[in-house]
C-alpha cells in the first residue's frame, strides 16, 4: 500500500472568463492492491452574487470503468444515477437556477470525465473532511467529548446564497440530532445507552441542570418516545422551521418521533404539536 499526497494553488475560470480563485486544493491518492482510490478536495471562495458552479476534469486508467460518483456537503450525500444527457442537463440547470446543490457528470473525451458541482452551502465550523469525522467518533465513544449537541441557525435560503462574505453561517438542525443519532445506532456505530448518556445525562451533569437529565421520581418528565420500527424521510412538508429547508431533505431516518413530553405535558404528538405550554427557567445546583 502507498499513499501519495499533493496541495497545488489553482484557479478556477467561469464559462466567461472571470477568474475564480480558490484557495487550495488537496489531491490524495491510496492503492491497495489493484483498487486505486483519488480523493480531491477544492477550498475556495466565493465573492459574488452568484452561485458558484465547479467543474472538476479526471482521467480514468485503460481498461477502468467508472462505477459510480458521489459527493457530500453540509453532511448529506448525493449518489449518482444514470439519465439520459438530455434530461441530466436540463435538471441540472433547473437546479442550478433554484439554488439547490446538484452534481452532474459526463464523459467528456477519451479515458476523461467531468464532474459539475452547483453551489455549496456555508456552514461556520466548517464540513470537515472524513479523518476528521472519525476523529470526533473515536473522541465522542473514549469520552473525550463530554455531550452530543447541534448548532440551530434557521436562515433564510436567500440569506444563504448571499455573496460568501455576506451569507449567513449555519444550518438549521434542532429538529433532526435525534433521529440522526439513531440512523448512527442503526449502523451499529453507537448504543442506546450512549446516546441518551450524552445526550440528556451529560447535558444534566455538565451544566448542573436541578431535577433534569434522568428518569427518576421527582424529576421533570422531559421525555420522547420513540419507534425504532418507523422511518421518517425529510420533506418541506414535515419540516417544522420557519425557515422552511433543512440540509437532511431527503435524508430517511430508520426512526419516527411519536411524541414528546416537555415538564410532563404532551407537547407533540404523531407530526404535531398539540400544546402551547410555555417553558419553565431552568435551575441549577451551583
Amino acid at each position: 500500500m502507498t499513499t501519495a499526497s499533493e496541495t497545488q494553488n489553482a484557479i478556477l475560470t467561469s464559462t466567461r472568463g472571470k477568474a475564480v480563485p480558490l484557495q487550495r486544493v488537496e489531491v490524495n491518492a491510496r492503492v491497495d492492491d489493484l483498487l486505486f482510490t483519488v480523493t480531491a478536495r477544492q477550498h475556495y471562495r466565493n465573492t459574488t452574487k452568484k452561485n458558484i458552479e465547479t467543474l472538476y476534469t479526471f482521467p480514468l486508467a485503460w481498461g477502468c470503468t467508472l462505477l459510480t460518483l458521489s459527493a457530500t456537503v453540509a453532511g448529506k450525500t448525493w449518489q449518482g444515477a444514470v439519465l439520459p444527457k438530455e434530461q441530466a442537463e436540463r435538471d441540472y440547470e433547473q437546479a442550478i437556477a433554484s439554488g439547490d446543490t446538484p452534481i452532474m457528470v459526463e464523459k467528456s473525451g477519451d479515458g476523461l470525465y467531468t464532474a459539475q458541482l452547483g453551489n455549496l452551502i456555508k456552514c461556520n465550523p466548517a464540513i470537515k473532511a472524513g479523518h476528521n469525522r472519525e476523529a470526533l467518533w473515536e473522541a465522542l465513544l473514549d469520552d473525550r467529548l463530554d455531550v452530543i449537541a447541534t448548532d440551530h441557525a434557521p436562515h433564510t435560503w436567500e440569506e444563504k446564497n448571499e455573496p460568501y462574505e455576506k451569507a449567513h453561517a449555519g444550518l438549521p438542525l434542532v429538529q433532526h440530532p435525534l433521529l440522526l443519532m439513531l440512523h448512527y445506532y442503526k449502523e451499529g456505530r453507537i448504543s442506546l445507552e450512549t446516546i441518551v448518556r450524552k445526550m440528556s445525562h451529560a447535558v444534566a451533569d455538565c451544566f448542573q441542570l436541578r431535577d433534569r437529565g434522568y428518569i427518576r421520581e421527582g424529576y421533570f418528565a422531559d421525555l420522547v418516545l420513540v419507534d425504532l420500527n418507523a422511518r421518517t424521510k425529510v420533506e418541506r412538508s414535515n419540516i417544522l422551521y420557519k425557515c422552511g429547508w433543512s440540509p437532511l431533505e431527503g435524508m430517511t431516518f430508520p426512526a419516527q418521533i411519536k411524541k414528546t413530553f416537555v415538564n410532563g405535558e404532551l407537547v407533540y404528538a404523531n407530526g404535531e404539536f398539540v400544546s402551547q405550554q410555555n417553558g419553565m427557567r431552568l435551575q441549577f445546583d451551583r
